[in-house]
């Protein structure tokens, strides 16, 4: 079946269950997940499926491709679009965001001011923190302690190029963020 989108869904991938699972467990146990790829292999289609059913925000850094960088303004701008396609069926999300200064939130619409009064993005994030706090969720996790994993394993899907696995040590951020999932393309160079 060829279709001429990402897949969605899980039922619309073929041959790629376990690397959704992985990207699921490693989502659940609130891991950094990597999904990295030759071009066309299906990453966009694991982390939609892997993420399919959840609120998400999705920015298609493709977008940007013929662009030499990419600027603070394209980037809210993204993010922008996103919001708008969740605040009708995530009010909260609007209550929220209208606290942040440099946001103007009217109904589904959402506005960033530009240039010295544009929204910090540790404020965004925050919010978007808080946001899934209230369902339950988290986007981050500050976890303290050393080898912490709930998956682990690895996943290999024989010729098709794109293999998802745990790395021994897991990967910690100066703030102290960690996580361990990670996807590589065997034989395959990052750009």
């Amino acid at each position: 079946m060829f279709m001429d989108r990402p897949a969605e869904r899980p039922e619309e991938l073929f041959d790629r269950r376990e690397e959704v699972e992985q990207l699921r467990r490693a989502a659940a146990a609130r891991q950094l997940a990597l999904v990295v790829g030759m071009r066309r292999i299906g990453k966009t289609s694991v982390v939609k499926a892997g993420t399919y059913g959840r609120p998400r925000i999705y920015i298609d850094a493709r977008s940007f491709e013929e662009r030499p960088y990419i600027s603070y303004a394209d980037l809210l701008e993204a993010l922008r679009r996103e919001l708008r396609r969740l605040l009708p069926m995530h009010k909260r999300l609007g209550e929220l965001l209208a606290k942040v200064r440099g946001v103007s939130v009217a109904g589904v619409e959402v506005r960033f001011e530009a240039g010295r009064s544009a929204p910090g993005l540790s404020e965004l994030l925050q919010v978007l923190d808080e946001w899934a706090g209230d369902r339950g969720e988290r986007l981050f996790h500050n976890r303290r302690g050393a080898g912490a994993r709930e998956a682990e394993g690895e996943a290999d899907t024989a010729g098709a190029g794109l293999r998802l696995r745990q790395p021994e040590e897991p990967l910690h951020g100066a703030d102290g963020i960690q996580g361990g999932a990670s996807a590589e393309v065997p034989g395959a160079r990052g750009s």
